[in-house]
């Protein structure tokens, strides 16, 4: 059995906060916390990557504010030029790490 864990999210129209449930008892982490992922809509598993990443907490970037991103994802060399400068290259792999790690482990 997996630990209970909570993540709470503010709710705007009443400033209350309150508990995110994923199933009987069992809520996400919040693992990606303060990432800002710019994710490219041609990717290989686009949807599945972009459910998993803004599920524990990630902040997708559009393309427009790419500068942004603290982190882009680039499957091969061709896509290595999207993104702003400073953020940090990780692939498709890192996702699926981070989550494992229950952490955000450093960029493959």
């Amino acid at each position: 059995m997996c630990p209970q864990v909570r993540k709470s999210e503010s709710v705007q129209s009443n400033g209350h906060a309150k508990t995110a449930k994923v199933g009987p008892g069992l809520t996400l982490l919040d693992i990606f916390s303060g990432v800002k992922l710019l994710l490219p809509s041609g990717v290989d598993d686009f949807a599945k990557l972009r459910r998993y990443f803004v599920a524990y907490d990630g902040d997708l970037v559009a393309d427009y504010y790419a500068a942004s991103a603290t982190h882009t994802l680039a499957d091969n060399r061709e896509d290595e030029d999207e993104g702003g400068g400073r953020a940090q290259r990780v692939t498709s792999d890192w996702i699926g790490k981070c989550i494992r790690k229950r952490r955000v482990v450093a960029p493959c």
